[in-house]
């Protein structure tokens, strides 16, 4: 089912449901595919005044009639069709785990024909294989046969764990057990396939970056053959390596990739202040996809470029071959379609990344990657040069809307009354959650002493993917509270309202912590190998916490909890000691020039390395 002109702007269920009752399958599909644009457009939002129930109500019908579409024999799904609800199944996922169907194992069990209670293997038809490929989303209970799936259709198998890892949500125990037996499984499978044809390549990217959000040491080789594949198709489609040198200039352009840039976003908030200084050393670009860059992020480059899809990667190339700049530099390589395929390419004598998403990139074009020196851990966990910045390089900005509260002399606590739970605080992406991490939240509030409350504040989550995570975690932690994405100065003001935070594990936080420390909060973390498992650590002890608060594996991590939650003296000692070392302001401060300072020494071995063009 392609995509057809004649689409209507807007997405009706009534419609939808009146299409698939009478049987016109095809114009039901096209519809379908619709609405899942739709949701991806509106990141997961729902229609406007829709009241708790009506939303529910509305989710329930749209899952029911879903079901009734892919059940009926007479529905197939053609290879482009296959490829296109692929790249939306994450919010067929979330249409299902909004209800209490939880998955579409029921609607698979249909289209096998499996008798209710017989058990057994699932029997289905050539024709339904596709569908049944649609239907096996992230928190499915089946076990998917990968071997048996990949001898049938080889890239239905491939394509359909390319779907399954790019999904947002992997936190249920059967999703996590899945996404480690697919990493596994997957790389030695892509390096079969002699190219990208009819797999879900709009979603590649996320494949390559949520790898980082699990568990196994392993779980970074898919981007390899991410890499390879992805090289192969810009190869083929004439973006190649550029062989022309650039010319001298009284300042070295450097041409920064950005993934996302605006003034609120967590890599704004982290990179801004090293790129701003480099401006002294480097002309400086930035290239981005529209809208991917506000006007205050704009103030920081020379001059910024923007890129338009469906061929935003040529247009890169084009301009790097216009530029011919020095040095090509990505603070993070995996949030958007644009950084992944160009770290494949060879366009400057210096292409660097930071670890804005702090994970290496097994990318042929990255010569380097830099990363803070205290959060560096087993340097292995590398593909690339690693070259350390000094602890207080990346100095942190604060959004707008920010807000530190103030000390508060001679008050021992803001919330003494012994009768109110005590508010935890979990500030996460739906990425960082998982199984084993919220086992360990259940653990904590069973076991402390007092009634504990777990909030968790998601910032990525609204709509239908919001109802899907709540179902989720509280079944996970009966004594949590999901909240929906909200404006970031009501977002401090619930901090605010809170005794404590825990962070995530094994991938941990940034930009929270400085949110929640500027709010007097004290928190416990985990640290480990990888830099986004020491990130927090790092921070940590750039305020000054005390050591106790980083665990170094989950029972050490859950005591610590624990004894903060228990000891409410303790707890307001160190809110105190906190407001009273002025929040997050160590982090607010340091030398990010000495980022265009250790550049400009990497570009000068690099050009010693090749000489100079006769002129």
């Amino acid at each position: 089912m392609p995509a057809d002109p004649r689409d209507p702007p807007a997405f009706s269920l009534s419609q939808f449901e009146w299409l698939v009752h009478r049987r016109q399958h095809e114009a039901a599909g096209r519809l379908l595919l619709l609405g899942l644009r739709r949701l991806d457009e509106r990141h997961g939002a729902l229609p406007a005044g829709l009241s708790e129930d009506a939303r529910a109500h509305f989710l329930a019908r749209w899952a029911a009639v879903v079901g009734a579409l892919f059940a009926d024999p007479g529905f197939q799904v053609s290879r482009d069709g296959f490829e296109q609800f692929l790249t939306l199944q994450r919010w067929l996922a979330a249409i299902f785990g909004a209800t209490p169907f939880g998955h579409a194992d029921h609607v698979i069990a249909a289209l096998a024909g499996a008798m209710p209670g017989r058990g057994g293997a699932l029997a289905l038809s050539p024709g339904d294989l596709l569908k049944y490929c649609v239907l096996c989303v992230p928190d499915s209970e089946l076990d998917v046969p990968l071997d048996a799936l990949w001898a049938h259709d080889a890239r239905a198998a491939v394509g359909l764990c390319i779907a399954r890892l790019a999904a947002r949500q992997m936190v249920t125990p059967s999703a996590c057990a899945r996404r480690e037996t697919m990493l596994r499984w997957l790389p030695r499978k892509l390096a079969q396939l002699p190219d990208l044809r009819g797999l879900p390549t709009a979603v590649l990217h996320d494949a390559y970056m949520h790898c980082s959000y699990a568990l196994a040491a392993d779980k970074h080789d898919i981007k390899r053959e991410i890499n390879r594949l992805l090289r192969q198709r810009l190869l083929a489609d004439g973006l190649d390596d550029m062989r022309a040198h650039p010319p001298r200039r009284a300042r070295p352009l450097m041409l920064v990739v950005l993934e996302a840039f605006s003034a609120p976003h967590s890599l704004y908030r982290t990179h801004s202040s090293t790129l701003r200084a480099a401006r002294a050393r480097f002309e400086l670009h930035g290239v981005a996809m529209s809208g991917a860059v506000d006007a205050v992020a704009r103030t920081v480059f020379d001059r910024c470029h923007s890129l338009s899809p469906p061929d935003a990667v040529a247009q890169a190339v084009a301009l790097a071959r216009e530029l011919r700049p020095d040095i090509i530099y990505y603070p993070s390589i995996g949030l958007s379609p644009l950084a992944v395929p160009l770290s494949n390419l060879r366009l400057a004598p210096l292409q660097l990344a930071a670890a804005g998403h702090p994970a290496t990139t097994h990318a042929p074009g990255i010569d380097a990657m830099l990363v803070e020196e205290d959060t560096l851990g087993d340097a292995s966990c590398f593909s690339e040069r690693v070259v350390t910045l000094p602890r207080d390089c990346v100095v942190h900005v604060p959004p707008p809307g920010f807000q530190a509260r103030p000390a508060s002399p001679g008050v021992e606590s803001p919330h003494p009354d012994p009768e109110r739970p005590l508010r935890v605080a979990v500030c996460a992406t739906s990425l960082k959650l998982n199984a084993r991490f919220l086992a360990t939240c259940r653990r904590i509030g069973e076991r402390a002493s007092r009634a504990v409350q777990f909030h968790f504040f998601v910032g990525d989550c609204r709509g239908v993917a919001h109802a899907a995570l709540r179902r989720t975690v509280t079944a996970a932690v009966p004594q949590a509270h999901v909240h929906e994405s909200m404006p970031y100065e009501d977002y401090l003001a619930r901090l605010r309202g809170c005794d404590l935070f825990l962070d995530p594990f094994p991938y941990g936080n940034t930009n929270s912590i400085v949110d929640t420390v500027s709010q007097g909060l004290p928190g416990v973390c985990m640290t480990g190998r990888e830099v986004h498992e020491r990130l927090d650590a790092a921070l940590f002890r750039r305020l000054r916490l005390p050591e106790w608060l980083i665990a170094a594996d989950a029972g050490q991590y859950e005591r610590a909890a624990i004894g903060l939650i228990d000891d409410a003296r303790g707890r307001a000692a160190l809110t105190a000691m906190i407001l009273g070392n002025g929040g997050a302001d160590a982090l607010f401060q340091g030398r990010p020039e000495r980022f265009g300072q250790i550049v400009e020494h990497l570009l000068a071995q690099a050009r010693s390395a090749v000489p100079d063009i006769p002129r």
